[in-house]
């Protein structure tokens, strides 16, 4: 495990490629991430896909679900033309840049990252294939799992209680029922996050997860505390700007993905070298 601050470079470095394809984590590898996120979800012959949208839809020449597609059609998936698209100013043009599976990740990195697994389905064959996978490449003391879904992370941890993982959090999990504590008037108040972080805290560490994932924005002063009493270390998600960064830092977060881990980690560097800047002292 890295030492320090993890800079996880999100989808690979997905502000300068495609994300979730082998350039994107080419790109990141050469911008010096040592870490890197992926999303997977199922081919229909039981392949494990590196995407990240439930839909091919919106980002590749192809439609439905991943899951409707065999391999062989999801590895002429294009996605380089929707960067192309969405930024036009850059000089990289990557047209022709296919979806790619997660042991062609696996066999040309091999142990050159620490890999942030997201599972984004909720499908009991998942947890197994990426045990399989691991087992088959080494790599179990490389990869944390993480989820927005407690069920597979719960599935994983039965199998192999050893394993990293990582439940990520939002306001509140996709079709999770609200904490007991909470009321209506409640909602919006830094009382009620306060309260549901805990409530979510707390089924992450009877899950046997070791982590905890939290929006930026999302942490309050005693965030990481409640995580820390439970035994579990918070993760930050959704980093928008250098500032979501440093206070991700300066809270006690561990690490968090970003979409840009060039300045991410010159950012970090800075960071260290400023005095007197404690692990949680907030930054001026």
């Amino acid at each position: 495990m890295a030492s320090g601050f993890r800079v996880i470079a999100h989808r690979g470095a997905s502000a300068s490629a495609p994300e979730n394809t082998l350039v994107a984590f080419e790109t990141a590898q050469a911008m010096g991430a040592t870490e890197i996120e992926l999303d997977i979800r199922l081919s229909r012959d039981g392949e494990l896909f590196v995407f990240h949208d439930e839909s091919l839809d919106q980002k590749t020449n192809l439609a439905g679900p991943v899951r409707t597609h065999t391999a062989a059609t999801l590895h002429r998936a294009e996605i380089g033309s929707w960067y192309d698209r969405r930024h036009p100013d850059q000089e990289n043009r990557f047209a022709g840049t296919c979806l790619t599976d997660l042991d062609a990740v696996f066999a040309l990195f091999e142990e050159a990252f620490h890999y942030h697994i997201e599972i984004k389905e909720i499908d009991d064959a998942l947890p197994p294939s990426v045990l399989q996978k691991l087992v088959r490449f080494g790599l179990r003391d490389r990869v944390t799992v993480s989820s927005f879904a407690l069920r597979p992370l719960e599935q994983l941890h039965s199998l192999a209680p050893d394993l990293v993982t990582c439940l990520l959090v939002h306001d509140r999990p996709p079709g999770a029922k609200p904490p007991p504590e909470q009321t209506p008037r409640e909602a919006s108040s830094s009382t009620s996050k306060t309260l549901r972080q805990r409530h979510w805290m707390e089924r992450a560490a009877a899950a046997g997860c070791r982590q905890v994932g939290l929006r930026a924005g999302s942490l309050t002063e005693i965030s990481v505390p409640i995580a820390e009493a439970l035994g579990l270390e918070v993760r930050g998600w959704g980093i928008r700007t250098e500032s979501d960064l440093l206070e991700m830092r300066t809270r006690g977060a561990i690490g968090a993905t970003v979409d840009w881990p060039d300045r991410a980690l010159k950012c970090m560097q800075e960071a260290r070298a400023a005095p007197g800047r404690s692990r949680r002292q907030r930054q001026p």
